[in-house]
């Protein structure tokens, strides 16, 4: 394999081979993994004549030790790969695998597409570890948005349609990047409540980066009586499927609805993109707090695919044996992880119960000053 540097992408093609991935696969735009995951997301691609197979991981340093761990936190994405061939995917994770423990990368969490195919390709023959995790709620397209409005709950459309006598939203034009301090504002005040990990925050100029993209939609929600953003919401478009990164909102009270309001324009956005021709199949609003069907962020969303969720799948990757093995026999006995996504990673790498990947991003409220 010749290996040479892209960018600062690594991949396993040299750089003057032309490598035929669609445009419209938006979780491997460069721009975007490096304004939301930084200098921890690396592109894999892997080339046999014709075929491509391509995937990005996000490689978090783990403290103490020269490894990295694997887990993307945003979206559900299958890797690309340009033929439906079992042999040609167990070649593509074998030499991703022989990369990975060149990089340092020990271990990964690979967070499937819950309606893509490619662990229905790659079969269950190979030797992998395939675990689930969440309830996902995801909307196949509909045929229209009357179709869609009518499919709606009674209490929903109530909900929607109360919310915009009050709030009005918007689709942030590309030339409109001065926006982007309320709307980094609204989503970092959202994530602070929750308290969320730094990981999640970014800050106002990746805001500005990520709506140049055409694969990204921004949304602003503003109140009739105001003019600052009081809600926001980003969506990706990659492949079939539109996925909801990001929403927040500056207090889910005085603005009640604006999350309805939001889901409700997203799917709107959706149609719109497929009528231009983009193969938009899916919208995923992504998973609750926990793995089980009585959580009220799954049941909330769920709203919105029509009753709709599907169990995440993960492929679990053990890159270097060995090396697991020595972190959790040393580090393997610490106090379970509080959420569920912890522990099913701790299920499988049990050190991760003591050494928890180290957040990149250290964004705090108040950088956005």
């Amino acid at each position: 394999m010749n290996k040479q540097m892209d960018g600062y992408w690594p991949t396993v093609c040299s750089g003057d081979e032309i490598i035929s991935i669609p445009t419209n696969i938006g979780i491997l735009a460069d721009e975007f993994l490096s304004s939301v995951y930084g200098q921890m997301a690396r592109k894999f691609v892997f080339r046999r004549g014709d075929d491509v197979f391509a995937h990005v991981c996000v490689a978090m340093p783990i403290p103490g030790t020269p490894y990295f761990f694997a887990d993307p936190w945003r979206g559900y994405y299958d890797p690309y790969f340009s033929i439906s061939d079992q042999r040609f995917l167990v070649q593509a994770l074998s030499a991703y695998g022989e990369w990975c423990c060149d990089q340092g990368i020990i271990g990964e969490f690979m967070r499937l597409n819950p309606v893509g195919n490619f662990l229905d390709v790659l079969g269950t023959g190979a030797g992998y570890i395939v675990d689930s995790g969440q309830l996902v709620s995801i909307l196949p397209t509909p045929l229209s948005i009357d179709q869609y409005i009518s499919a709606l709950p009674k209490k929903c459309r109530y909900s929607v349609r109360s919310a915009a006598r009050r709030l009005h939203v918007a689709r942030v034009a590309k030339e409109q990047a001065d926006e982007m301090y309320g709307i980094a504002h609204a989503h970092a005040v959202s994530l602070t409540r929750s308290r969320a990990q730094t990981k999640w925050f970014l800050n106002i100029d990746d805001y500005a980066r990520l709506l140049r993209l055409p694969c990204i939609d921004i949304f602003s929600v503003y109140a009739h009586t105001q003019s600052d953003v009081v809600a926001m919401a980003v969506t990706l478009a990659s492949g079939d499927t539109i996925q909801v990164l990001m929403l927040g909102a500056l207090d889910n009270a005085t603005y009640a609805g604006a999350s309805d309001l939001l889901y409700f324009h997203i799917v709107r956005r959706a149609l719109e993109r497929r009528n231009t021709g983009e193969p938009i199949a899916w919208i995923c609003f992504g998973g609750g707090h926990g793995t089980g069907s009585r959580d009220s962020l799954i049941n909330f969303k769920m709203k919105f695919s029509l009753g709709r969720a599907e169990r995440c799948r993960y492929l679990i990757l053990k890159h270097n044996q060995k090396a697991i093995d020595e972190l959790s026999s040393l580090h393997g006995h610490g106090t379970a992880p509080p959420d569920p996504s912890s522990q099913l990673k701790a299920r499988h790498f049990p050190f991760l119960n003591v050494l928890k990947p180290i957040d990149a991003r250290t964004l705090a409220l108040d950088h956005l000053h």
